[in-house]
């Protein structure tokens, strides 16, 4: 956060938005961590593995490379609560959006104290659940394992609409929003173009 806005900037535009009615849903990657973060040697060996090759997996994004981590370790779970604290606090945010943990890897780990990496996803909402119970958890995805623990779920523009079954197991516990990542940098048009045609679907 403190890198693109200072944090005192940002607590009095989510004030202001409380103010006019509005609430606030805080993005975060809760499970990515950057190659050049200081914790990466302290977590290395929590970090997701490919199944095949056993090697950390790695994701470039912006130029910069990312590792996975995985949740099924008790570890990574009380280090993302504790990270999440002060933003969820200082902020007073609404809703954690948990950005890229709807998917479940194969992870090369295998089981970590009798969690696979999808059981290990549902801990971690729990767990934040438990540490923030104030907070809406949402998800950029759905399945039938994070649904008990997670309310908002974004759904991007798709040639697919969604399937019947998804729909009558989620549809009526399930807030769907949008965001579209690579247009809102087009500009306005572009955005609205986008959003247009989720709206549509």
């Amino acid at each position: 956060v403190d890198a693109i806005i200072p944090r005192q900037e940002l607590s009095a535009f989510i004030d202001k938005a409380h103010e006019l009615g509005f609430r606030v849903m805080l993005d975060v990657n809760p499970l990515r961590i950057s190659e050049h973060s200081s914790l990466l040697p302290k977590m290395h060996d929590q970090l997701a593995l490919d199944q095949l090759t056993e090697a950390p997996i790695a994701i470039k994004a912006r130029e910069e490379k990312y590792f996975k981590l995985n949740p099924s370790f008790p570890q990574v779970r009380d280090a993302v609560a504790k990270l999440l604290r002060p933003l969820v606090e200082d902020l007073n945010v609404d809703v954690l959006f948990l950005k890229d943990t709807a998917i479940a890897v194969n992870d090369g780990h295998g089981t970590v104290e009798g969690k696979n990496s999808a059981e290990g996803l549902v801990s971690l909402q729990r767990r934040l659940m438990s540490a923030f119970p104030k907070i809406v958890i949402a998800n950029d995805g759905m399945n039938e394992l994070l649904q008990p623990t997670s309310f908002i779920s974004m759904r991007k523009p798709s040639l697919f609409r969604s399937h019947p079954i998804s729909a009558f197991l989620f549809g009526e516990h399930v807030l769907n929003f949008f965001d579209d990542d690579s247009n809102s940098f087009k500009g306005a048009q572009s955005y609205l173009s986008s959003l247009s045609q989720q709206e549509g679907q």
